[in-house]
């Protein structure tokens, strides 16, 4: 088959094959079933370590990288700091209160899910590191786009932010390690983080 496309002046004559149509009609359907099967996971994750896991898998079908051995924690932070990673640690620590704001004020848990999705995406992505907050911005919102579909609410909290999607959540804003670090009190170590076990919510 040949289709003709002109660009200004210039005539073009493109060649296609039926096999090529197939072929790409294959591929968008491989996407589509690629982002049901994300979004359906992550509707059914009740525990971090289960959001985790899908955060990894996105990263490693789609980066290409993987990184073992990181633990979760949760602290009080400053209202406006959703999570953090500090350079060269194993740990990434999130918000308690923030977290049990969105808890209560989300209206269902694919939003609860969303959200520890997109900040565990965030941390995991300078746990690799990444430490250019706006690579991980571009990152995060490129791969919620590819594993979970445009008009996902992760999606939309990489790309627009998290109040956008969740009103009660304030803006966020990135910290220093080092400011984060001394801000966070009461650390409470979430067991069996890659096990799928600890709950957050009911």
């Amino acid at each position: 088959m040949v289709e003709n496309v002109t660009l200004g002046n210039v005539y073009i004559a493109v060649v296609t094959s039926g096999n090529n149509v197939r072929s790409t009609r294959r591929r968008q359907q491989k996407l589509k079933t690629s982002v049901d099967d994300a979004t359906r996971s992550l509707d059914k994750c009740m525990d971090f370590a289960c959001v985790f896991e899908l955060v990894k898998r996105v990263v490693k079908s789609n980066l290409g990288l993987s990184r073992g051995g990181l633990m979760l924690g949760l602290a009080d932070l400053p209202e406006r700091v959703g999570a953090f990673h500090g350079v060269g640690g194993n740990f990434i620590v999130m918000n308690r209160k923030l977290l049990d704001v969105v808890v209560h004020s989300a209206p269902d848990r694919r939003q609860i899910n969303a959200y520890v999705f997109y900040i565990l995406l965030h941390e995991y992505l300078h746990a690799l590191g990444v430490l250019s907050e706006r690579r991980v911005e571009e990152l995060s919102t490129q791969l919620c786009e590819e594993a979970l579909g445009v008009d996902h609410p992760a999606t939309q909290m990489a790309k627009h932010g998290i109040g956008t999607v969740l009103r009660e959540v304030a803006p966020l804003r990135h910290f220093e390690a080092e400011e984060q670090i001394s801000d966070a009190r009461d650390l409470e170590i979430v067991g069996d983080f890659d096990r799928e076990i600890t709950k957050w919510y009911v």
